[in-house]
């Protein structure tokens, strides 16, 4: 049987002005956060699949909005990175477009509970 995903994984190389990423998975949802270069803008692009939320089919646009603003005060918090230039991307995954271990999500879980 596959291992459950970490309930919070957290990797922070040692040389964050080369190239930085922050890492966070929470379940089956990943967060990553990347940053190039002590110049350049912090791009995050968070993927989550398309459930829960208030209607069940994902997050709702205040969740999103809440997301956005958090992981720009984390990245401004740890790393030192200007809020006016961090860049948030939010990816909606369908369910039958996500996997673990080599199976569909809803085949994962079932295996794993």
């Amino acid at each position: 049987m596959p291992a459950k995903p970490a309930d919070r994984d957290i990797h922070i190389p040692l040389d964050i002005n080369d190239a930085s990423r922050l890492d966070m998975v929470t379940g089956i949802r990943r967060i990553r956060f990347t940053a190039t270069g002590a110049q350049r803008m912090p791009y995050v692009n968070i993927k989550i699949t398309r459930e829960g939320g208030p209607t069940g089919t994902g997050p709702s646009a205040e969740q999103k909005a809440r997301l956005i603003e958090g992981v720009t005060a984390l990245l401004q918090d740890v790393l030192g990175k200007d809020p006016k230039t961090t860049v948030v991307v939010i990816d909606e995954v369908e369910m039958d477009n996500w996997g673990i271990g080599g199976l569909p999500v809803d085949d994962f879980r079932k295996q794993s509970s």
